[in-house]
């Protein structure tokens, strides 16, 4: 049985949404939730890269930790700025540094915390 809410939407920009909600209550402000942009899916996986499906997981397990809601958004902009993490008003680019904003932000365990960076 899943404790989570999935929900796909699309954007004006010809983004694809996928919400991902866990236990949050419908009132929720959506300027709290995480949005990750990641390259289109490919073989079954959520990105055809492999630095936004590193992302995907990394913030997937820390909001699991954290039960917060975050939306993960596939994008075709290929500039290079894939994945994105908009965090409130803060924007994160790349995985490392989505792994850095994450860490400060972080309650995940030990053993959480070297899964992110393996």
């Amino acid at each position: 049985m899943s404790c989570c809410e999935l929900s796909l939407a699309v954007s004006s920009r010809r983004d694809l949404a996928v919400k991902v909600d866990n236990h949050r209550p419908t009132s929720a402000v959506s300027h709290l939730i995480m949005r990750l942009y990641v390259l289109g899916p490919a073989f079954g996986l959520p990105s055809i890269d492999a630095e936004c499906n590193a992302a995907v997981g990394l913030v997937k397990s820390h909001c699991d930790a954290n039960d917060a809601a975050w939306e993960l958004i596939i994008s075709h902009e290929d500039d290079g700025s894939l994945p994105r993490l908009e965090d409130g008003r803060t924007i994160h680019h790349g995985y490392r540094n989505i792994i850095r904003h994450l860490d400060h932000t972080s309650t995940l365990t030990s053993e959480q915390e070297a899964n992110s960076t393996a």
